[in-house]
Formats: structure tokens, C-alpha cells, sequence
């Protein structure tokens, strides 16, 4: 009996040593009705030294993590509505007649007005007449301050046929301050009449808006 627990020690050192050998996983040894041992060897890590692979994390965009946001929208500036004061200015000489119908405030320089006058013209001379705006008219407020016509901006017809009345608007080529409150417009020659030619006509006292 103790010869074959001898044989059975030296064969269980065998097996020991052919399994760690053959890197077996599992295998179960022993002599049957004696003994029997049973071995469990891990598997090999794998080539990454048994890191589990996980993502890569993601990157922050460049702006330092913040998502972009479209800039809010903001309501465009209205424009401001002209302000007016119509009425009925009128000056005349020798059958021609200047009326003033209305004066409108179109816009704002600082704190000053652009100022626009519809005018008409009723020539009831038996000649056609001629009203030029360059050189020839002008507007002045209540504080004695002259003003220029914009002639590229005015709309304007300069001459005026017998028996006809026509009317325009004249704008003036610079801004009014708040302190003038009325204006003086004057035509300082008239051509074309033999009657009232090399003359003046005038309209005083026109309120501004």
C-alpha cells in the first residue's frame, strides 16, 4: 500500500508539472478512489496588458466647451415719421400768386430738422414765367438765418406757363435747429414777364413743424 502511494505522489508531480507545461486551463488529476486535485489557470491578459478598450472621450469644440447659440435677434431701428403743418402762405405781385401748402420735417440731423415746402405757383400773367431755385431762393427763420435749396433733392419745375398753376417742393439743403419756428421763402428775381420781371416774390410768416 505505500508503494502505490509513492507511484501515486510521483505521478501527481508529473501531471503537476505537464500541465503547468502545456498551460492547460483546466484539468483534473489523481489517482481514482485515492485522490484527485483539479487545476484552473487564467487566461493569458490580453496584448492592451488587460485594459478594458473604452472610447476615446470626446473633444471640446474650440470655444472651451460652450455650445454655440445663434446671437438674438433684434428688432431693425424704425424709421421716424416725418412730422408737417399744412396751411395756406401766400404772396403775390402783378398776377402771379406763391402759396404755401405745407412744411414737412423729414428727418433729424442731431437735433435739427431737413425741411421740405410744397409750393404752388398760379401764373395768371399773360407770360410764361420762370422761377429758377439755384441762385435765386431762399429761406430764412425767425432768427434772420438764410438757407440754400438742395436742388438735386427738390422737385422743382422752374418755369410756369400763362394761365397755369404747378406746384413743387423745395428742400432745404441744411438742417433747421429746434429754436426757428417760422420762415420767410423768397424768389429774389422773376423772369420771362416784362410786367414784373427783375422783381421779388415772397411768402412770410410759414409756421415749421
Amino acid at each position: 500500500m505505500d508503494k502505490l502511494k509513492v507511484f501515486g505522489l510521483v505521478l501527481l508531480v508529473i501531471l503537476i508539472g505537464y500541465n503547468l507545461y502545456t498551460g492547460a486551463t483546466v484539468q483534473k488529476v489523481g489517482v481514482p478512489g485515492l485522490f484527485e486535485i483539479e487545476f484552473h489557470r487564467d487566461a493569458p491578459p490580453s496584448s492592451n496588458g488587460g485594459a478594458q478598450a473604452s472610447e476615446p472621450p470626446a473633444s471640446n469644440p474650440p470655444n472651451g466647451g460652450a455650445q454655440a447659440t445663434e446671437p438674438p435677434v433684434s428688432n431693425p431701428p424704425q424709421p421716424v415719421q416725418p412730422r408737417s403743418v399744412s396751411g395756406n402762405w401766400t404772396g403775390s405781385i402783378g398776377g402771379l400768386d406763391m402759396t404755401v401748402t405745407k412744411v414737412e420735417a423729414l428727418r433729424q440731423i442731431g437735433s435739427k430738422d431737413i425741411l421740405r415746402f410744397y409750393v404752388t405757383i398760379n401764373n395768371q400773367t399773360t407770360d410764361s414765367i420762370t422761377l429758377p431755385l439755384f441762385g435765386y431762393f431762399v429761406a430764412v427763420d425767425n432768427s434772420g438765418h438764410s438757407y440754400k435749396p438742395d436742388v438735386r433733392l427738390s422737385d422743382w419745375p422752374n418755369s410756369f406757363p400763362p394761365g397755369m398753376s404747378l406746384s413743387g417742393s423745395i428742400d432745404l439743403e441744411d438742417p433747421v435747429p429746434q429754436d426757428a419756428t417760422t420762415f420767410n421763402l423768397s424768389f429774389t428775381t422773376i423772369f420771362g414777364s416784362l410786367d414784373i420781371g427783375g422783381k421779388s416774390i415772397s411768402v412770410t410768416g410759414i409756421s415749421k413743424p
